[in-house]
């Protein structure tokens, strides 16, 4: 408890700092060193403004961590209750603040759930696909745990009702810390991982969220120079190099599934995909050179904050893009002679769009990159379709 100063500059010995800015471990060094009895901050991000103009995003309390030896307590507040505080401030400059807080230490053993359907030709072989737990939403990410999870219950009972043949490849379901499970997953198994799938806020209502369905693809030349009907979304880019790119056709089996489950619903669910930007366990795999995608939705104003909750989440495109990501493993899984003709068709639509903008840009060195991108990526997907090696340099 203490009087109320803020600014970071005017703080004095035994006042509670109220700030909009993130409490971040150099305020609470130079808050603690100026003798604060704690930060308040009512911080959130630029992508968090309710895109529907009704405000309710002042009722969001951020998802923040901060250092356990911060030696000072740190809460976050909502941006109303900060401007109430600041409102009653100015009416009482001699306002005080009171802070409770119950906090809990504990230390647990990291866990990591694997279930596995076991592929009937190439069961060495494995399609991961993977879903994180430690977030606290229900979009973010309850909705990508939940939907993998009813995924892998529907994809194992047609297969034991004899409705689908059984996949060449092993199929395996990964739920546990971001990032971490995924590490120890590739170094603990015995199988041949091939690519993964990282499910990621699979379930938004873009009605309430405002969020759109999402595909990210792996490292491309799309992520090196940015043309349209590319765009990045307000995540941001993250560098690439050249010698990051690893061409193969796996965007294109995700990009396939998504527009068949667009039609079984007439074609009405509009879906995005964009350069890659990291953030996810598919990274995981793309840094050991492994195809990956990332299933996700954005821009969600929910985000990391207190309204991420049950009434955000929309069933039925829960249901879509769970549809989606569990056909793209399957497609990896078990990919057919007959699956090859409409691959190459989406890639060279591909070809054609991606190198007419670079022309259209100048840039013919990024023409002569997706180019190459293409080629390799047409050996890549006869190689998964026909079962024959690719030829040695993609040529």
């Amino acid at each position: 408890e203490g009087p109320i100063a803020t600014n970071l500059g005017d703080l004095n010995e035994g006042e509670v700092l109220l700030i909009e800015a993130p409490a971040q471990s150099r305020v609470l060094s130079q808050a603690k060193a100026a003798g604060a009895a704690a930060v308040v901050s009512a911080s959130l991000y630029s992508f968090n403004m309710d895109p529907t103009g009704a405000e309710r995003h002042l009722d969001g309390i951020h998802f923040r961590h901060a250092p356990i030896d911060a030696g000072i307590p740190v809460a976050q507040i909502s941006p109303r209750s900060y401007y109430a505080i600041r409102d009653a401030l100015e009416e009482d400059p001699a306002a005080r603040l009171h802070l409770t807080a119950s906090v809990r230490f504990d230390e647990r053993p990291l866990r990591t759930l694997v279930a596995l359907i076991l592929g009937s030709d190439r069961p060495d072989e494995v399609v991961t696909l993977m879903s994180h737990v430690q977030e606290p939403g229900a979009c973010d990410n309850a909705s990508g745990v939940g939907g993998l999870l009813e995924a892998a219950l529907a994809t194992a009972e047609i297969l034991r009702t004899g409705q689908m043949e059984w996949p060449s490849r092993t199929l395996a379901f990964i739920w546990g810390d971001e990032f971490r499970m995924t590490e120890t997953w590739l170094e603990q198994t015995d199988l041949q991982p091939v690519a993964g799938i990282s499910t990621d806020m699979i379930g938004q209502s873009r009605e309430r969220t405002g969020a759109l369905p999402l595909l990210e693809r792996m490292p491309d030349p799309g992520a090196l120079v940015v043309l349209e009907p590319d765009e990045h979304t307000e995540w941001g880019a993250s560098p690439v190099e050249e010698d990051d790119l690893a061409p193969n056709g796996f965007s294109v089996l995700a990009r396939c599934a998504m527009a068949d489950v667009a039609q079984l619903v007439d074609g009405s669910w509009e879906t995005v995909e964009h350069p890659w930007e990291g953030g996810s366990d598919h990274d995981v795999f793309i840094e050991r050179g492994l195809p990956a995608v990332l299933f996700w939705h954005f821009t969600d104003f929910t985000y990391h904050t207190s309204l991420d909750r049950l009434d955000m989440v929309d069933a039925e495109e829960l249901h879509r893009t769970a549809t989606a990501i569990v056909c793209t493993a399957l497609a990896m899984a078990d990919p057919q002679p007959g699956d090859l003709d409409r691959y190459l068709r989406s890639l060279e639509m591909e070809r054609v769009l991606r190198t007419a903008a670079a022309r259209d840009a100048d840039d013919e060195e990024l023409a002569e990159q997706w180019e190459q991108w293409c080629y390799r990526a047409r050996q890549w997907l006869r190689s998964e379709c026909l079962r024959i090696p690719v030829p040695a340099g993609g040529q």
